[in-house]
């Protein structure tokens, strides 16, 4: 029986893989959008290291100088370079799953919220790889770090792979990670290991001080100086932190069920069992890569909610990327939940997981995918003919963060002939 629940996991989430290319295939275009034009590359890879807004986007600048060398910086050739990094993902994260040897069946289902059409929108828009790849090195740092035995070799890689993540974009992640791959070597410390696992400890602690030192000082990181955590102890903040995730657990789906005013006492309920579970857990040495991702993007998530001053935002209005990390939670947890040896927490996670399939298959009924295609190329559209005053169509505006930069790196992509300057006369159309 065990077999065939099995296989028919497998089945649901090839499937779903499935869908998602032919999704892909059906509306990635080629158009750049929003902020997108603010990343022109001019294949010379002199700008790979500059600093855009807080984040140092390195993987994404290195694969748009590619993409502008081997396919004139085809948005569409891009969409699908993007979902075969984000594919990768997935597929990290499966082994890492799989190395905690849980007796469950059916967790190839705990994927799906990785895989859902909502998350469409950032596998068309092309500057999102700079998400994946930041999460494709955390997990790959998750794996050196918890599911390998601890070596000088395996430490050195998770070092690195934890600052490779930041160079893609995120920082709380990468410091979630170290602070739990402390508490995980706290647990498993032996008395003869004590002054070892002290010193690697410090010089963990030291090399990532460095690091961060280093792009401190760099004179266009303006914007991390800026940064600042406020009213994280806040009603507001607190409040708005627990519609965030427990919407996100279901997707999103639950919006339309339930009020943001049960999201705090659900979230308490939440923490309690995880509390639990993690106390019943935590020594288990397969399952500590599992906790350690749970308080990462817990942690990673609390931190980017404070970032924003307490404001949480929905999938309709486009800040998907952050979801992204948030569903991340989903697989893990459901797979310590439901490996308790308590009941009540088993209910938990079943509760949890009926909520997560219940958020999937609305996503997929809801078509979302298509939502984000559409509006995607409507808005660029529109934006670029607003700009060259060829319409102008009242009941749209152009809603980009920052205005099309058609000036001379506009004047430099049409001399060069990018191949996104075939559909802007099919926007006129």
């Amino acid at each position: 029986m065990a077999k065939i629940i099995s296989l028919i996991s497998w089945c649901v989430l090839m499937c779903a893989v499935g869908y998602d290319i032919y999704l892909l295939n059906k509306y990635a275009f080629d158009l750049p959008f929003w902020d997108v034009w603010d990343n022109l590359p001019r294949g010379n890879f002199k700008g790979v290291f500059k600093f855009y807004n807080e984040n140092l986007q390195l993987f994404y600048n290195i694969l748009s100088e590619l993409m502008y060398i081997w396919a004139d910086w085809n948005q569409r050739y891009f969409a699908f370079v993007n979902f075969a990094i984000y594919l990768c993902v997935v597929g990290i994260y499966i082994v890492i799953i799989g190395k905690s040897q849980i007796k469950l069946p059916l967790y190839p289902l705990f994927f799906l919220p990785l895989l859902s059409p909502i998350l469409g929108y950032n596998w068309l828009w092309s500057i999102l790889v700079q998400t994946h790849t930041y999460i494709l090195f955390f997990l790959l740092a998750v794996y050196f770090g918890f599911c390998k035995d601890k070596t000088a070799v395996t430490l050195s890689m998770f070092t690195g792979c934890l600052i490779l993540s930041v160079l893609s974009m995120n920082l709380p992640l990468a410091l979630g990670c170290i602070i739990a791959y402390i508490v995980k070597e706290t647990l498993n410390i032996t008395p003869q290991q004590k002054k070892e696992t002290a010193k690697e400890m410090i010089i963990l602690v030291l090399v990532f001080a460095v690091f961060l030192a280093l792009i401190w000082m760099r004179e266009d990181s303006q914007a991390v100086k800026d940064i600042k955590l406020d009213n994280v102890f806040s009603m507001h903040y607190i409040s708005n932190l627990s519609f965030y995730i427990i919407e996100g657990l279901s997707l999103f789906a639950l919006t339309g069920i339930i009020t943001s005013q049960y999201c705090l006492p659900l979230f308490a309920v939440l923490l309690v069992f995880l509390g639990i579970a993690f106390f019943e857990q935590c020594k288990n040495k397969k399952l500590q890569a599992l906790w350690g991702i749970i308080f990462c993007v817990m942690f990673n998530t609390c931190c980017v909610v404070a970032l924003r001053h307490g404001e949480v935002y929905s999938h309709q209005v486009g800040f998907i990327r952050h979801h992204e990390v948030l569903f991340l939670l989903l697989p893990a947890m459901l797979s310590v939940l439901l490996s308790s040896r308590y009941m009540a927490v088993k209910i938990c996670g079943v509760v949890i997981c009926c909520g997560m399939l219940y958020g999937f298959f609305a996503t997929v009924k809801a078509k979302q995918f298509q939502f984000f295609g559409e509006l995607f190329y409507k808005n660029a559209c529109v934006c670029l003919n607003h700009y060259y005053n060829l319409k102008t169509i009242a009941e749209w505006q152009c809603t980009m963060n920052f205005p099309i930069p058609v000036d001379e790196r506009m004047q430099y992509a049409q001399e060069h002939n990018l191949s996104f300057f075939n559909n802007i006369a099919k926007c006129n159309e």
